[in-house]
């Protein structure tokens, strides 16, 4: 767009007074002593290969990661704190040389100085040059000569051909070096022993100043009599005189120019044309000596650090922002830019203008407006298609034709709009707005809007409640892309109109359509077509189709510093600016996102901002003291992905390496972790996302400014930490920064200690097994001898006396009674000796497997029910079952009662004998076809009392099915296992 779309104050005049160009600065940060550096004097400036910056300083070392400068003195073990050179071994990442004043030079290494000097002259310990060679070798330039370390020790450098004095040392991509001494250039090849003397045919009282390799592998010399010379390939290519300075030091800036400091002096040379060369203007230093030049860097993301005399360092992220501060006590007030694209800008009694002059500096002149009596602040309202300059002071508007001259300051002319002004003058000017039809729209207080033709200066038509503007009061005008007129009312939303000749109401855009906020203060449209709607208390509304009325709202809630939209206008880089209570805010134009702000954007609350804009080549946007301009200088903008690493690990409050987390004790699990992104511009927006895998939750935060996190009450395990930098463009670093760590469980949960207990607990149940083992060896030894007593003792003696009854009987003549007793004492003995019998049969442990048992039942069986018939069958599962004492006992006992009863109480015929495997229960069922009974009423004698005893003992389970005339049954069941051991093995068995 070639005019400014929104509605300023402004003023011209036929007075001009030059200012000079002091006041025009590049927009920088300072970083001082009250930062954290050591000294306000800088002496050195380096980037790291892992991103970090070095600060060397007359009073020691710094160290900067973004957030905070880390300190290193003598008290680090540095060997003097007067810095004078810096570097880092690229074959050794994070090993930096530190070259001092009369300490030689410091190798700082995994956070250790070593300092290393040769002899005790102090002129051979002046550092004032250092590099690393493509073997290691650290070559050294000193006061009075030149020294090299090589295996840790330091040499004089005593080649035949070499230099033997230089003044300037330089390492190339390829690990050669290069050394000037006065007029001459020296190249070393590591791989060979011999140096090459180039001549660059300059004048004996010329000195070369300083030399810089170019990323396209080009060697550039600056000389004592303002020459820069290109060599490639060790052939001169150009020379060419600088305009503004001598060379003392170089910095490729990877876009095509050269950056060159002399002294107090900042410019640029274009490498394609080395005649174009562009002052940078920088901020007065003239505390800095006279053979003094202060370093300066341009870092990977583009960064220009430049040190200073006493006014410590200074960092320049933009070439393209330039700021101008204005020192007068009267105020700014708004902003606009001419067709040329001059900048105008109102004042107390009249306009400043700054332009361009030859030399593409930007200079500023001030135009006194007599038409206005006095200093009151003039406003600009606009400057229109035909150049005209619209001026306000106290509700009179003024129009003065700007007349542009190249290179040099306008001038201003009376306008003959008398009709017009009167016309305008009626009212309270609110806003003026040029349209692509040559009509000037303008809005006034309480009246309503008129369209005029500036090409004749009629009024086309006036504008009223009734024609549909929102609102007596309207606020913004605008012309879209289809050459729609949007209006912005006080407090009635948005009326859009025809693209007529004479425009007309096609509809109208409320709160009731979407707008969160029917206070419309500035309109504007992107380059894709979407309307950007700014509000006075709700933010801004993007509408992309006003047919469908679909709104986005942005506000404080997405990240806005203010609600109030005072302008809008697309800014470079596809970021739309917005003119807030706060200041200059960005939004992302593609992801829509509220983007960081900028420092230098911002503003006090009470210091009023104007917005303004230029055919894309040119922003400014202005407060009540500064005027800032931003060129766009197309250059391309490389995605920098920026570093994070973690500088600090804690654990229980006490600092560790990471090298020391891999076998931390259940305790130490109170861990602090701090990091940083190594990002410099804008490094106070960088965020940060993290997560730790080994916990539930392994989802990454959201992005938050917090530069350290703590876990506490960590559970034993492995544990990996991640963290992301997002810096201030919104780019992620490539790759996270890791910290893995172990906390190991306490020690009785530690395998070994389990193993060891396991180990213990197995011989203890071993030993136990084996005891039991024994004990059942023993036992069984103790029942087969005890059987075998009793059978060949007991039984003996119980067939010895049956057998002397028997004779005695028969041998001697006895009456009655005493035959009687004989006959008595036979059969106690014979019934005796069957009872030893059963017992020495339940004793034998030859007789423990249920095949056994069966036999035994059988018999018994047999010999009980003689007078009654019988069936028996069993199950051939359980023929190899074993079974213990006790359950052999009870069982053949319980066997023997039943029966009993039978015989005496059943009167049955037939008995059904039935032994079968259920599951995992044996089942023993006897029953009859007797009488039964009634189960309910019989009395529990002894035998059902024994019955149920022994079923219990032996946890079993006995059931008795019997009905008066429909026989007995009775069903006892017992659980193998418990049948095996003796003991119960399953529960509820009754």
């Amino acid at each position: 767009m070639c005019k400014m779309k929104f509605f300023l104050l402004f003023f011209p005049s036929w007075l001009g007074i030059v200012v000079s160009l002091q006041s025009q600065s590049l927009s920088y940060t300072s970083y001082t002593t009250k930062d954290g550096i050591p000294s306000n004097i800088i002496t050195a400036i380096f980037q790291d290969s892992k991103g970090y910056l070095w600060i060397g300083t007359n009073n020691g070392l710094a160290k900067y990661d973004g957030a905070e400068f880390t300190i290193y003195s003598t008290l680090n073990g540095l060997s003097n704190n007067w810095i004078t050179t810096i570097k880092e071994n690229p074959f050794q990442p994070g090993s930096i040389w530190v070259g001092t004043i009369a300490g030689g030079v410091n190798k700082y290494q995994n956070g250790v100085f070593h300092s290393y000097k040769f002899g005790s002259n102090p002129d051979w310990n002046n550092v004032s040059g250092c590099c690393i060679d493509k073997k290691g070798v650290v070559w050294i330039v000193v006061k009075n000569g030149f020294l090299k370390i090589s295996d840790d020790s330091i040499k004089i450098v005593s080649d035949e051909d070499s230099p033997k004095n230089p003044d300037i040392i330089y390492s190339t991509k390829d690990g050669n070096i290069l050394c000037s001494e006065g007029n001459h250039i020296f190249i070393h090849n590591p791989d060979y022993s011999s140096w090459t003397k180039l001549d660059l045919q300059l004048p004996k009282t010329s000195v070369i100043t300083s030399i810089i390799q170019d990323s396209e592998g080009k060697i550039w010399f600056g000389t004592s009599d303002k020459l820069i010379i290109e060599l490639y390939d060790l052939g001169i290519v150009r020379k060419e005189k600088t305009k503004y300075g001598i060379p003392y030091q170089l910095q490729d800036d990877g876009h095509g120019s050269l950056l060159i400091r002399d002294r107090d002096i900042f410019f640029s040379i274009s490498k394609e044309k080395l005649l174009y060369q562009k002052i940078l203007p920088l901020p007065e230093n003239k505390e800095m000596p006279e053979d003094v030049t202060s370093p300066f860097l341009i870092d990977t993301e583009g960064n220009i650090w430049i040190g200073t005399w006493l006014k410590g360092l200074l960092k320049i992220s933009d070439l393209s922002l330039y700021h101008f501060k204005f020192y007068s006590t009267s105020k700014l007030s708004w902003t606009s830019i001419d067709r040329q694209g001059n900048i105008w800008t109102g004042t107390n009694g009249g306009v400043w203008e700054v332009y361009l002059n030859k030399e593409n500096q930007w200079q500023k002149e001030f135009h006194r407006i007599i038409d206005f009596a006095g200093d009151s602040k003039i406003y600009i309202s606009s400057i229109d298609s035909q150049n005209n300059l619209w001026l306000n002071l106290k509700g009179k508007t003024s129009v003065y034709k700007i007349i542009n001259r190249e290179f040099s300051s306008s001038t201003l002319a009376s306008a003959n709009m008398k009709n017009l002004l009167h016309l305008i003058n009626k009212g309270t000017l609110l806003a003026l707005y040029d349209d692509k039809q040559n009509r000037l729209w303008f809005s006034t207080a309480e009246s309503g809007v008129g369209a005029v033709d500036l090409k004749t200066g009629k009024l086309i038509k006036f504008y009223t409640v009734e024609d549909g503007i929102p609102g007596v009061a309207v606020r913004a005008i605008f012309q879209d892309s289809k050459n729609q007129i949007w209006m912005g009312g006080w407090q009635q939303g948005i009326s859009i109109f025809s693209n007529n000749p004479l425009p007309s109401l096609k509809r109208k855009i409320t709160i009731a359509d979407g707008l969160p906020d029917n206070m419309i203060r500035s309109i504007y449209e992107d380059d894709s077509g979407k309307m950007w709607i700014g509000t006075r208390h709700n933010g801004v509304v993007i509408i992309e189709n006003e047919l469908n009325k679909s709104c986005k709202n942005i506000s404080m809630k997405d990240g806005l510093l203010s609600n109030s939209i005072w302008g809008i206008i697309e800014g470079p880089d596809n970021k739309m600016w917005l003119n807030t209570d706060v200041g200059i805010e960005e939004i992302d134009i593609r992801t829509l996102k509220v983007l960081p702000p900028k420092k230098e954007f911002l503003v006090s609350f009470d210091q009023s901002l104007s917005l303004g804009s230029y055919k894309s080549k040119l922003w400014c946007f202005s407060s009540n003291e500064e005027l800032f301009i931003y060129e766009n200088q197309n250059r391309k903008r490389e995605t920098i992905f920026p570093p994070v690493v973690i500088t600090n690990i804690t654990v229980n409050g006490n600092d560790f390496s990471d090298a020391g987390l891999s076998d931390l004790s259940y305790t130490q699990n109170n861990i602090t972790i701090k990091f940083t992104g190594l990002s410099f511009k804008e490094e106070q927006a960088v965020t940060y996302q993290y997560r730790l895998i080994g916990t539930s939750d392994t989802n990454w935060t959201s992005p938050s400014n917090h530069r350290n996190i703590s876990f506490a009450s960590l559970a034993p395990g492995k544990y990996l930490f991640e963290v992301h930098a997002i810096n201030s463009d919104g780019v992620r670093s490539k790759s996270p920064a890791v910290l893995s760590f172990i906390i190991l469980p306490p020690f009785w949960l530690q395998w070994w200690f389990i193993a060891f207990i396991i180990l213990i607990l197995s011989g203890f149940i071993f030993s136990i097994y084996r005891f039991r083992v024994k004990r059942l060896f023993e036992m069984e030894r103790l029942r087969t001898r005890i059987a075998s007593d009793l059978h060949d003792d007991v039984g003996t003696n119980l067939s010895s006396i049956i057998l002397s009854s028997q004779i005695i009987e028969k041998k001697f003549s006895f009456g009655a009674e005493e035959k009687e007793y004989l006959h008595q004492l036979s059969s106690i003995a014979s019934k005796t000796q069957d009872v030893l019998k059963e017992t020495v049969w339940l004793l034998n442990p030859m007789n423990d497997s249920f095949a056994d048992l069966v036999l035994r039942l059988k018999s018994i069986a047999s010999q009980t029910l003689q007078e009654i018939s019988f069936s028996f069958t069993s199950d051939e599962n359980l023929r190899h079952e074993k079974l213990s004492l006790e359950v052999k006992r009870n069982i053949l006992l319980m066997f023997k009662e039943i029966l009993q009863n039978i015989i005496k109480h059943s009167s049955a015929n037939t008995v059904k004998i039935e032994i079968r495997k259920d599951k995992d229960s044996l089942v023993l069922k006897i029953s009859d076809d007797g009488i039964g009974f009634n189960i309910n009423e019989v009395k529990r004698g002894n035998g059902l009392t024994n019955l149920f005893f022994r079923t219990k003992a032996i946890a079993g389970k006995l059931d008795i099915d019997s009905k008066t005339g429909q026989g007995t049954e009775v069903e006892l069941k017992l659980n193998i296992t418990q049948m095996r051991t003796g003991r119960k093995a399953v529960a509820g068995l009754t």
